[in-house]
């Protein structure tokens, strides 16, 4: 009991307050409270920080590759200066290109949506062009394909 009361009084002198003298059953109440309380905080501060570090899913994604291209290297016992040189590029990689690549972004289109954003993007360029403007619509469609490939 002197113990329960002694880790009791280092509890709320932790917490800047005194919750007064109480007896063994209060007191083991109280305890219990507390610790429920910062296990509480703990997890909401925990799920914030969670949820703050997934907000940045490119980086993430650029991170595993790192360490995909770290564990390749180690494993197969590449030289550091290559291995550096590597790395390099990687991150020069990472920094110059904004946006995803248009066949990541728009992979799940289906093929007919795809043909027409194609001949949308395209659009300006093919009709800058004398060639496509007497060419039937199914070759003007084949050459965006080939373009867009």
């Amino acid at each position: 009991a002197i113990y329960l009361q002694a880790y009791y009084w280092a509890l709320c002198s932790i917490m800047g307050e005194r919750l007064g003298d109480w007896g063994l059953i209060e007191t083991l109440y109280n305890i219990i409270v507390v610790l429920l309380g910062m296990l509480l905080n703990s997890c909401i501060i925990g799920s914030i920080a969670s949820l703050l570090g997934s907000l940045d899913d490119r980086a993430a994604r650029q991170k595993a590759k790192l360490d995909a291209i770290n564990a390749f290297m180690q494993r197969n016992r590449v030289k550091p200066d290559l291995w550096e040189e590597v790395r390099e590029y990687y991150r020069y990689i990472f920094t110059s290109i904004k946006t995803e690549s248009e066949d990541e972004v728009f992979s799940d289109l289906s093929p007919s949506l795809r043909v027409k954003l194609d001949l949308s993007i395209r659009k300006e360029f093919i009709q800058r062009c004398r060639i496509f403007l007497k060419c039937p619509t199914e070759c003007v469609v084949k050459i965006v394909k080939i373009i867009s490939s």
